[in-house]
C-alpha cells in the first residue's frame, strides 16, 4: 500500500532526526517543522481512504441485505 510506505520513509526520516541533538540550528528546526507538515498530510490522506472503505463496505452491506 502506498501511504503504508509513505509512513515508514517518514518514520524513518524523524529517526533520523531524533538521533541528531537538537542544536537549535535552522536546518533542524526546518526539518522538524517540515516532517509535522508531511505527518499532517498523510493523516489527511490516510482519513480519505478510510472513508472511502467506509463508504465501500456500507455499499456492499446494502447489496448483501438486497440479496438475502
Amino acid at each position: 500500500m502506498e501511504l503504508e510506505k509513505k509512513y515508514k520513509d517518514l518514520n524513518m526520516k524523524y529517526r533520523a532526526l531524533k538521533k541528531d541533538h537538537d542544536t537549535g540550528d535552522d536546518y533542524y528546526t526546518e526539518s522538524q517543522h517540515f516532517l509535522k507538515r508531511e505527518n499532517a498530510i498523510l493523516n489527511e490522506e490516510l482519513s480519505k481512504e478510510i472513508d472511502k472503505l467506509k463508504n465501500k463496505r456500507e455499499t456492499l452491506s446494502e447489496v448483501v441485505y438486497i440479496i438475502n
